[in-house]
């Protein structure tokens, strides 16, 4: 039997489920989206992830560590996108089905919060 390597379910705040969202910039949510898009790509948990900051010029961000679960939001959203993923896994019935309604969603918050560009 193959080790789970995901998370249960999308997390409170997860960007990538309908229920809970951060509410994503539209740009940083198109972004979000279209990496579910490629089959080969991975998005960790923010729960279970690294932070990794860069010396040189102090940005940073969350990264696979040890410890780390991929996203359940981003997973679903991936396996509806591409239609397979891990054996065993089945897309949460709150995460975003495709590309356009997490944007959609997204901008709906940000722009309902009046914030601008």
């Amino acid at each position: 039997m193959s080790e789970r390597t995901w998370m249960k379910k999308p997390c409170g705040r997860c960007p990538f489920a309908r229920v809970g969202a951060l509410g994503l910039h539209p740009k940083r949510a198109e972004d979000f989206a279209s990496m579910a898009q490629n089959p080969f790509n991975d998005f960790p948990c923010h729960k279970t992830a690294d932070y990794a900051e860069d010396e040189g010029d102090g940005s940073g961000g969350y990264v696979h560590g040890e410890q780390s679960f991929t996203c359940n939001g981003f997973l679903s959203l991936q396996v509806s996108e591409n239609g397979r993923g891990p054996k065993g896994f089945e897309p949460h019935p709150d995460a975003f089905e495709d590309y356009y309604e997490m944007v959609e969603h997204h901008e709906d918050l940000w722009f309902a919060k009046g914030a601008t560009q």
